[in-house]
């Protein structure tokens, strides 16, 4: 038997509420508010170290031309960027140093070449 009302949704004797069987507020037993208090303390905890993690990632980030602070996703985006854009710098930095190295060694040994010739 199924019986539609509103949000709420009656199959065989059970309620449910938009697809999740409806359990009207039970009053819960000491027990199982103090568990439920150290759940939520334990997962407000989380929750403010990873911001004081994306906190910390937004600062590390060059500053833009907007006051507006980023948002997480923003953040995220920002710090991907920026690590590409870093890297590219060391790849060049990398390869000019190599360049460099090459020509020292080219030069060395001509210049080797031109005393072994004595």
């Amino acid at each position: 038997f199924i019986c539609v009302n509103d949000s709420f949704q009656t199959v065989n004797g059970r309620i449910y509420k938009s697809g999740k069987e409806y359990r009207p507020n039970r009053s819960i037993g000491p027990e199982c508010e103090k568990a439920r208090e150290a759940a939520n303390a334990r997962e407000r905890q989380r929750m403010n170290c990873i911001n004081a993690g994306f906190d910390c990632l937004r600062k590390t980030l060059p500053k833009r031309g907007s006051a507006r602070k980023l948002s997480k996703a923003e953040t995220l985006r920002e710090a991907i960027s920026y690590i590409k854009k870093l890297h590219g710098v060391l790849i060049e930095e990398r390869d000019k140093q190599e360049k460099i190295e090459e020509e020292e060694e080219r030069t060395k040994g001509t210049s080797s070449r031109s005393v072994c010739l004595e």
